[in-house]
Formats: structure tokens, C-alpha cells, sequence
């Protein structure tokens, strides 16, 4: 018995051709390709009968970030699948200028693997979640607060004024309404913020209760137009298999698919507030209350 390694190439490849870089260290077609991972059509996030959501064993996320698993100070990371979410990220937050001065300046792109199933959280599981906390925990409703842009997203553009415990009680009473998006909204817009991280961590620790390793990210599925983007909680159920750093081609590649993709429509959760400020000028000696305007036109 004679026991030799023989190796005898990859089919369709030539000698002393690469697949994936040229001689000079640019990416061929396929090495461009190449920067993101993507599900076949067996791999599928099914939902169950409660709403939730269950991501597979061996499912594939991509995520623009340094070139180890890089998990924020709450605990959790944040990801999406597919490619043309790959290339948005890839796109905004890759390693340029104004990544840089937005706190972006991602270096590779993470291909991580589900290890066991998760459970996912619906997004009117996680607006209802956030209107249920920036209710009963004064730590939220505080940092909404403190924070003009979170204000202002309540408020519809009036930062001054403070988001008081009776909206909060509002945006809860009215799941599914416009004013408990914006509620949801402002909550959300922060945590990603490190600053902010133990505030962060008392939000996912709501939903990890509930039996939830993770939860959609609703501001960059509604405010930046992203369609997977996804927060993960319980991190030891999924593992990063590769990285690749982002070139200036791989950059030049997803900016160039970027450019061929519809523009996602935009949620706007403001036309409630539009709707009545339209009817008060159509009726200014009207007597009804916004919450009967938004009846009328059925803004629930």
C-alpha cells in the first residue's frame, strides 16, 4: 500500500493563474465577489407561530468591522446577510474619510456562521419592547432625554421639549401607531453608541428574558435602508469563520452594486403628525383631539 498527498488544482483553474488576486495584489472579477458570504436557498430564517422568527444552524452573516470578532461593550453585534446589504455596509461604513469621522472606519468583512438556532424577534415585537422601557425604566426615558436627535424624533423636529412619561404611555396604548415607531425609534437610535452601553445592555437583557438571542435593527431598517440588519445577543451561538480586508477594489466594487439598487422606500413615521397639522389647517375651528383626527383617518 503506498500511501502519497497528490493535489491536482481546482477545475477550470490554469497554472500559475490565481482565482482571486492578481500578481500586482488586485482582485480579479472573482476576488471581488468574493468579500461577502450568502445563504443558498436551503438556509432560510423561518417564522414560527408566535411571530418569532428562528435563524438556522449554518446560517451566514457578513459584517463590516476590524478583523476579529469585535463585540461592543453591551455584549451584542450587529449584522446582516446577504449581498446587497454587504455592499451598503461595506459602502458606509468601510475604511474612508467620513467613516472615519462618523465612528465607522471598518477594516474587513466578517463572514460569521449561526453555530446552534437562534430565536429572532419580530420588529413589532422590538417596537412595542422599547415603548414597554422607555416607559417603566426612568434610565431610558433619561437618556431619550439627553439626547437631541431622540427628542427630536419624538417630538417630530421640537428637540426642546422634554418626551414625558404620558408619551411614552401613549406610544404603548397604540401598538402599531406612528407615534410608538418614533418612541421606538428614539430608544433605538442610541444604543449602538459605547457611551450608552449600560443603558444598552438593561434593553437587550429585556428581550434575552423573553427567550430572544437576537432582535432586527430597526434604525437602520427604517432610517438607513438596510432590509437584514440584525442585532445579535447571544454571541456564543455564532462564530466568525473568515475575514477579508476591504481593498480599494472591494470598496469600488460595492459602491459601484450600490449604485444599480432601487432606492429602499422610506417608512415615514411623522404622516400621522403631518395628517393632523393638514386637517387643523383645513379646520381651524375644529374641537377634535389628535387622537380623534387619527381615528378618523385610521392612523392606528
Amino acid at each position: 500500500m503506498i500511501n502519497e498527498l497528490q493535489h491536482h488544482g481546482i477545475k477550470g483553474q490554469k497554472w500559475g493563474v490565481r482565482r482571486f488576486q492578481n500578481k500586482d495584489g488586485s482582485l480579479t472579477p472573482a476576488g471581488k465577489e468574493r468579500y461577502y458570504v450568502d445563504n443558498d436557498d436551503s438556509t432560510v430564517i423561518t417564522k414560527n407561530s408566535d411571530g418569532s422568527y428562528t435563524v438556522p444552524a449554518g446560517f451566514k452573516f457578513n459584517r463590516v468591522g476590524q478583523k476579529t470578532l469585535d463585540v461592543n461593550k453591551s455584549g451584542v453585534l450587529y449584522v446582516s446577510h446577504g449581498k446587497v446589504d454587504a455592499a451598503m455596509y461595506v459602502k458606509s461604513l468601510g475604511p474612508t474619510l467620513i467613516s472615519r469621522l462618523i465612528g465607522g472606519n471598518g477594516q474587513a468583512v466578517q463572514h460569521i456562521t449561526c453555530k446552534k438556532p437562534m430565536r429572532l424577534a419580530s420588529e413589532d415585537e422590538v417596537y412595542k419592547g422599547f415603548c414597554e422601557l422607555a416607559l417603566k425604566d426612568k434610565r431610558i426615558l433619561d437618556r431619550i432625554n439627553n439626547d437631541d436627535i431622540s427628542r427630536l424624533i419624538v417630538n417630530y423636529g421640537d428637540e426642546s421639549s422634554k418626551v414625558t412619561v404620558e408619551t411614552a404611555k401613549y406610544a404603548v396604548d397604540h401598538p402599531g401607531s406612528y407615534a410608538s415607531k418614533r418612541m421606538a425609534q428614539a430608544v433605538s437610535f442610541w444604543m449602538g453608541d459605547s457611551r450608552y452601553a449600560k443603558e444598552a445592555a438593561a434593553i437587550y437583557k429585556h428581550f434575552k428574558d423573553k427567550g430572544y438571542d437576537a432582535i432586527p435593527d430597526i434604525t437602520d431598517r427604517d432610517g438607513g435602508g438596510f432590509y437584514t440588519s440584525m442585532i445579535i445577543m447571544n454571541t456564543n451561538k455564532i462564530e466568525m469563520t473568515s475575514s477579508i480586508k476591504i481593498t480599494s477594489d472591494i470598496m469600488k466594487e460595492a459602491k459601484s452594486f450600490v449604485k444599480t439598487l432601487a432606492e429602499k422606500p422610506w417608512d415615514n413615521v411623522y404622516v400621522d403628525l403631518e395628517t393632523i397639522e393638514k386637517y387643523r389647517k383645513e379646520h381651524p375651528n375644529s374641537k377634535k383631539t389628535d387622537d380623534e383626527i387619527r381615528k378618523m383617518y385610521n392612523l392606528y
